[in-house]
């Protein structure tokens, strides 16, 4: 890394990459959920970034790689500090931000960046309606690979979420009412982003979810999440809101089997996951896998160390840096 550095900077909210949150389990004022955890697995991955939250950092990079929902609070100010400086300003998007911009704010915040980068395919294709002259990039987000990962699994289906109608909590619940005694049925997240809810209807999943459950943990830290996915057999996902997920990157990091609805094309890029079309075949697909003895998943684990290690994700930022600087047209 020194031999070579990377000459990029990423600006974000401070919390966001302070890596003690590691071992923090999520509460009141310091939620999770997947950008925070793309932040801190950013720093895991490559301690040496430069990560701020100053866009007038004299110390920033060549490359930017600016986090949406930082740049969209006070935007008109950051705007300003940023063009003062001479580098490359990208958009390093992982969810729906720029989306539910006001088009007058996003045209500004638009004007101002030289590109958007995609967290993977399915994002960019997103992109591709409101770029406009924009080009898009991808930069898959890393996941800190876990070196000693047991063989052995435990008969459980764990399901990672936010609770609510908008990530499909509900069809979750479904599943896990008609799966038979014998498996194990984890759900760990809560009705907020790990903190307060927004919505009376998800409280009440939740409680649906807490009675359904075999265990219902409400709020982990990212350390306690990957010790307990690293011994689950299964990973179940039925989002519908997520264009990028980061709980089933940390699944298939810990060698679960992936079970992922066809429905959503952000897992089309994955060979490894195991797919289904309504409730009745995700049921019917757990059940036929746990008839199998409970082993890690070693070709979803390899899939996703080839896509978004920590050594990936250094080469991936230097491919970028080298495409943006004497590639692009």
């Amino acid at each position: 890394m020194n031999e070579n550095p990377i000459n990029v900077s990423v600006l974000t909210f401070k919390d966001w990459f302070d890596s003690d949150r590691i071992y923090t389990r999520p509460k009141e004022g310091k939620h999770g959920g997947g950008i925070v955890t793309k932040y801190l697995y950013v720093k895991t991955c490559l301690p040496d970034l430069h990560v701020t939250d100053d866009c007038s950092d004299p110390n920033l990079k060549q490359m930017l790689l600016i986090e949406p929902m930082f740049i969209e609070r006070d935007y008109s100010e950051k705007l300003e500090a940023l063009r003062k400086h001479r580098g490359i300003k990208l958009l390093w998007a992982e969810e729906q931000a720029v989306f539910r911009w006001d088009p007058r704010q996003r045209k500004r915040i638009f004007d101002a960046v030289d590109g958007l980068v995609a967290c993977n395919l399915y994002q960019k294709q997103l992109l591709q309606v409101i770029a406009g002259e924009l080009p898009i990039y991808v930069l898959r987000s890393p996941i800190p690979e876990i070196t000693e990962v047991s063989d052995h699994r435990e008969k459980r289906v764990i399901a990672v979420s936010k609770i609510g109608l908008q990530k499909n909590t509900d069809a979750i619940l479904k599943v896990f009412e008609s799966l038979p005694e014998g498996i194990e049925k984890v759900f760990l997240g809560n009705a907020g982003l790990w903190g307060s809810h927004r919505y009376l209807y998800d409280l009440a999943i939740e409680e649906q979810i807490a009675e359904t459950a075999d265990r219902h943990i409400t709020g982990a830290s990212l350390a306690e999440v990957s010790e307990i996915l690293s011994t689950s057999a299964i990973y179940l996902s039925m989002t519908i809101y997520d264009v990028g997920s980061l709980a089933f990157l940390e699944a298939g990091m810990s060698g679960c089997t992936c079970v992922c609805w066809d429905y959503h094309p952000m897992f089309d890029e994955y060979s490894s996951v195991v797919r289904f079309r309504d409730v009745d075949e995700a049921v019917k697909v757990i059940e036929r896998r746990m008839e199998q003895p409970a082993t890690i998943d070693a070709q979803m684990r390899a899939e996703i160390i080839e896509k978004h290690s920590a050594e990936q994700f250094e080469n991936a930022l230097k491919s970028l840096f080298l495409e943006v600087f004497y590639y692009a047209p």
